[in-house]
């Protein structure tokens, strides 16, 4: 096979030993989490951590039974923690703590439309402030992000173009719970899920895989918990498409990069080479063993603590764990020639951060899930927040790590967790009881 990247000899004895976590993961599930929505987030979780931090075990070069010694206990301590504490909520947490899909008056009549109204308002002023972008909605910047950052490079952001974009940021799940609320047609839907995309990608020239893919999680995710009898379907026209998909994700990465295709390769090597590129942060992993933990766990509970305050009205702490991680294993830092940020995978950062007490990593990042889980799993008027949720808990924190999963969830979701759990906190102060969600 021609190939335009070298990829190592694979260890197909490593397969059994890495499908054996995540059917550890799954039997822990079994019998104890009764919600559909519950184990349906826990087995995107498990999908995603399986292709990032399992898959790449097969060519991992060196320290392979140190590294699945790791990989299978942070998933094993994910799972238990995940399981263990969802199972207590079901069955201790008196009906009238569950949040309900229903917002206060604010979503009634047409309360949800001017949401939605206000939400795409936000993102047509900054197409025309503080550079008049318009014309672009209909001829869109090209793909080559190369072009696109030489154009942007300098360029400071001013404090109301700051302003503006936190707005976006706090409204955009609010604008999913009004899609929620609507009563359109699944394809009316989503189109509204990829229209503010679209004009972010012609307002910013940037578009990513990650973006692709979460305007896709959100479009299908309620789709599919929407319609029971069409998910065996779904998933059979998924797996089919899904060699196809990766080779289109090769050809978008080309365009992406101002790179022609290489005409050598046919579409099952560019499926290979993409799917290799995507799956090798487990090779990262000794680099980050040999350096050892960071340590300063100070540094990192001041940067989550202040989370929630907008980095536009004053400095605090920063913690660049993703930018620490590439300069253990490239040797090099911003500013640097052909600098770019190396993934490493949830396993190496649990490590880099805690050292031995790794597991309680995959612990805390159960708890917050379970957390976010039991605030937006219910009716239909919330699938569309759930399923952005979702995404962001499995595939973005097992690419990303905390760095790629904290920030979004703490201050995109600030607006809508005050209003649930003010709800939940008026209802049981008066006494009533908060129309109780499906549970099982």
């Amino acid at each position: 096979m021609t190939s335009a990247i070298i990829i190592p000899p694979v260890a197909w004895w490593v397969l059994p030993l890495v499908l054996a976590v995540p059917a550890a993961m799954l039997l822990l599930e079994h019998g104890l989490i009764r919600d559909y929505q519950a184990r349906l987030f826990h087995r995107l979780f498990i999908l995603a951590y399986v292709t990032f931090s399992g898959i790449g075990a097969l060519y991992l070069t060196g320290d392979r039974a140190l590294y699945l010694g790791y990989y299978a206990g942070y998933g094993l301590a994910y799972s238990l923690s995940f399981t263990v504490l969802w199972r207590q909520l079901e069955r201790r947490l008196p009906a009238r703590f569950r949040p309900s899909d229903e917002l206060p008056v604010l979503f009634k009549g047409w309360g949800w439309r001017t949401a939605m109204a206000l939400y795409l308002l936000v993102m047509l002023v900054l197409l025309v402030y503080p550079e008049n972008k318009l014309m672009k909605v209909v001829v869109p910047p090209p793909l080559n992000i190369l072009a696109t950052w030489n154009e942007g490079l300098g360029i400071v952001p001013s404090r109301p173009e700051k302003y503006l974009s936190y707005l976006v940021l706090l409204l955009l799940p609010v604008y999913y719970y009004a899609l929620g609320v609507a009563r359109w047609r699944w394809p009316v839907k989503a189109a509204l899920v990829v229209l503010p995309a679209y004009l972010e990608y012609c307002r910013t020239g940037y578009l990513g895989r990650s973006e692709i893919m979460l305007v896709a999680a959100v479009v299908a995710i309620p789709f599919w918990l929407q319609r029971p009898a069409w998910r065996r379907w779904l998933l059979l026209a998924t797996v089919v498409a899904l060699p196809f998909l990766l080779a289109a994700a090769y050809l978008f990465q080309c365009q992406r990069l101002g790179k022609s295709t290489d005409a050598r390769l046919s579409w099952t090597d560019q499926a290979v080479t993409i799917l290799y590129q995507q799956t090798q942060f487990p090779q990262n992993f000794p680099a980050v063993y040999r350096h050892g933990p960071r340590g300063r766990w100070g540094e990192v509970a001041a940067w989550l603590v202040t989370l929630p305050i907008p980095s536009v009205w004053c400095d605090k702490p920063s913690v660049r764990l993703n930018h620490e991680l590439t300069a253990i294993v490239t040797g090099r830092v911003p500013g640097d020639q052909w600098y770019f940020v190396c993934l490493t995978g949830l396993v190496a950062e649990s490590y880099y951060l805690l050292g031995p007490l790794f597991f309680l990593h995959a612990a805390l990042l159960a708890v917050f899930s379970v957390f976010l889980l039991y605030l937006y799993s219910g009716g239909a008027k919330l699938h569309y927040v759930w399923a952005f949720i979702a995404f962001i808990m499995s595939y973005s924190v097992n690419r990303a790590g905390i760095a790629g999963c904290l920030p979004v969830m703490i201050n995109n979701l600030l607006v809508l967790n005050v209003l649930l759990v003010t709800g939940v906190v008026l209802s049981t102060v008066r006494g009533g009881a908060v129309a109780e969600r499906p549970l099982g």
